[in-house]
């Protein structure tokens, strides 16, 4: 008895003294330590990709129709782009060349389409790869997001850096071609609060004969996640000109694009119901009226015996 006793006392007393020595340095991963999550997120897409499709429209259809009506052979982008994201020319009142009211709206929605789509090719892509990488620190508060990413035809490595300055969350983006065309060029810099509900972007182009880097389109955003609104904003840093989409609360048009060239006085408002894609348009500039020849709300519904997006009267 006192033999299997004192087994047992020899057994508790290694057992206590194993319990109070730490483990060796190499028995914990190294890795482990290191693993810390970044204080703060990307910040949404939504702050930074414009949704042409949400109006459930056939823009890429609209603008060759809409670029046949004109012999564009030979001509800049930059015209092309101010017949279509412009009031001129109007070709709603044009006999050779009737569009609906939906068709109208939608086509000067894909005028701007083609300016950002193309000019944005670049930034949107890296923007967009950076949800598939995770971040790591690399001192002083600052995260960053490595990666490469293929745009244009061609393969860009990507640096997304991101810092939390006060009450804000700054970015900037480096990117690199992979030829060593160029490196490190800040492509695009913002900043949003850090509840991410409202912030900037100023994204970049570079003039690849001289290599010059200008600013191109300054992007603001905001959103309401309680209310469901966002509302989202390209402006043309060269012109002030702007396209505007967003979510509102309205019952009956919940949806919205403001269009203003800034070229011509006048404003195009699109306005339409994201559930049935009823909807209106029209040139909001007294001035600038020859689109449909007055001022007014211009409508379409697609509850009718006609075909779909119709037009219809404005009650």
């Amino acid at each position: 008895m006192s033999s299997l006793y004192s087994k047992l006392l020899s057994i508790f007393i290694i057992l206590s003294i194993s319990a109070c020595v730490p483990p060796k340095e190499d028995s914990v991963p190294s890795d482990e330590t290191d693993v810390v999550e970044a204080p703060f997120g990307l910040p949404p897409q939504l702050s930074f990709v414009m949704d042409y499709s949400a109006m459930d429209s056939p823009s890429s259809k609209l603008v060759t129709r809409a670029l046949g009506y004109y012999d564009y052979d030979g001509v800049p982008m930059s015209k092309v782009i101010q017949d279509y994201s412009s009031s001129v020319p109007s070709y709603a009142t044009q006999g050779l060349f009737k569009v609906s009211n939906h068709n109208f709206a939608a086509a000067r929605v894909a005028g701007w389409s083609l300016l950002t789509t193309v000019g944005m090719a670049i930034p949107t892509a890296s923007f967009i790869k950076a949800f598939e990488v995770d971040p790591t620190s690399i001192g002083d508060g600052k995260w960053q997001w490595a990666y490469s990413v293929t745009a244009a035809l061609k393969t860009y490595n990507a640096r997304l850096i991101g810092k939390v300055v006060n009450d804000q969350v700054t970015w900037e983006m480096y990117l690199s071609r992979s030829d060593g065309e160029f490196t490190d060029v800040n492509w695009y810099s913002g900043a949003h609060n850090v509840a991410a509900t409202s912030g900037s972007w100023t994204i970049r182009q570079r003039d690849n004969s001289t290599g010059d880097v200008s600013d191109f389109i300054k992007i603001d955003w905001e959103r309401d996640l309680t209310a469901g609104t966002r509302n989202i904003r390209y402006t043309n840093m060269t012109n002030d000109g702007y396209i505007e989409n967003g979510i509102s609360a309205d019952a009956t048009f919940d949806a919205y694009f403001n269009i203003d060239n800034k070229d011509l006085p006048a404003v195009i408002n699109i306005e339409w119901n994201t559930s049935d894609k009823s909807g209106r348009v029209r040139s909001s500039n007294v001035d600038r009226s020859d689109h449909f020849g007055h001022v007014d709300w211009n409508c379409w519904d697609t509850d009718t015996a006609v075909s779909p997006f119709s037009d219809v009267d404005c009650s």
